[in-house]
Order: C-alpha cells, then sequence, then structure tokens
C-alpha cells in the first residue's frame, strides 16, 4: 500500500517547529539575532546559565502564528498611510 501524503496542516506544523529549531540553533552559536521576544529570552537564558533547552522554547504553530502577528503589529507604523498629492501635469 502507498503511504499517504501530509496534510497541509501536518506539514506547515512540521516546518514551523523545525523552522523555530533552527533558529535557536543559529542564535545559540550567534549566527542570527533574536526576533522576538521569546527568542530573547532563549538567549538571555543561554548567556545566564550557559546552557538553554531549544525544546523549552519552541512553541505549538497557532501560538507561532499569533506570535508573528503580534510582532507586525508592534513594528507598523501608528499613524495611517497617506499617499503624497498627485504632482500636477503640465501639457506641451
Amino acid at each position: 500500500m502507498k503511504p499517504r501524503r501530509q496534510s497541509r496542516r501536518v506539514y506547515a506544523r512540521a516546518f514551523a517547529l523545525t523552522l523555530q529549531r533552527l533558529r535557536l540553533e543559529g542564535i545559540a552559536r550567534g549566527e542570527l539575532k533574536p526576533l522576538c521576544v521569546r527568542e530573547e529570552f532563549f538567549l538571555r537564558a543561554l548567556r545566564e546559565r550557559g546552557r538553554a533547552d531549544p525544546a523549552d522554547f519552541i512553541i505549538p504553530h497557532p501560538l507561532l502564528l499569533l506570535e508573528a502577528m503580534r510582532e507586525r503589529e508592534e513594528s507598523e507604523p501608528d499613524e495611517p498611510f497617506t499617499p503624497d498629492p498627485e504632482p500636477a501635469i503640465s501639457a506641451p
């Protein structure tokens, strides 16, 4: 019998967990900078204790999406975008 393909949800979940693990490993090696509060806590724990278990800082996919949305909202400016007035077009 042919094995079933993973569903999109299972694949997205596995991708998110792998991405988080690789980011934390890169932060631990000093190759990457923290992008969110959770990664900053990981780096702080690593510096203070000399070691930190990356598994303690990996969160489920829905929480990762929520964290990304929150970080995106905080980085956006508070003022709404207003386009520049249209330049006057002069006739030849």
